[in-house]
């Protein structure tokens, strides 16, 4: 009977002592994944590494006081044409949006997709931007609900590109 309790202790233990070897490896594994995650991998192209993306940032400030802003970070990938971001339009003393963009790059012309929040309101809206040397521009125009919370410009052509953002270093 006493060896019977013994054996089941150290059974016991061993036991325990083999999920938490497993449960740490594991972590390890978790962690050593995020911290790939966090790296990302080097594109190789005829054997040489592409550029890394590049990241610009862009400020207009309006208004009688320049209290209004709008802020906008573009990472342009390296390969070529897929870029992504980030904007934040905040009035003087009203509600502002902050969202996200996914967007395309041709040439000097970028299309794409701002999602962002609004008065605790999801909204989607089609933008358009075109490069300049010093910044940045706009295309403004009418929006149309093409769906709820969904807005597309109602005519892309002619371009309007009239609300300009200078480029600024990238905090």
């Amino acid at each position: 009977m006493i060896k019977i309790n013994y054996l089941s202790k150290i059974a016991f233990f061993v036991l325990l002592t083999a999920l938490f070897g497993c449960q740490n490896n594991s972590r390890s594994t978790s962690n050593d994944t995020n911290a790939a995650e966090q790296k990302p991998p080097k594109q190789v192209v005829a054997g040489k590494p592409l550029p890394a993306p590049e990241k610009t940032c862009y400020l207009l400030t309006e208004g009688t006081k320049n209290q209004d802003t709008t802020e906008l970070q573009l990472t342009i990938e390296a390969s070529g044409n897929k870029v992504t971001g980030a904007m934040r339009w905040q009035p003087y003393e009203k509600d502002g949006s902050t969202g996200t963009i996914t967007a395309v790059k041709e040439g000097d012309i970028i299309k794409g997709i701002y999602n962002y929040t609004i008065e605790g309101s999801q909204q989607s809206e089609e933008v358009i931007f075109k490069l300049i040397p010093d910044g940045i521009s706009q295309h403004i125009g009418e929006l149309v609900e093409k769906s709820p919370g969904q807005l597309v410009l109602k005519n892309v052509n002619p371009a309007n590109f009239a609300l300009t953002l200078k480029k600024i270093d990238c905090k």
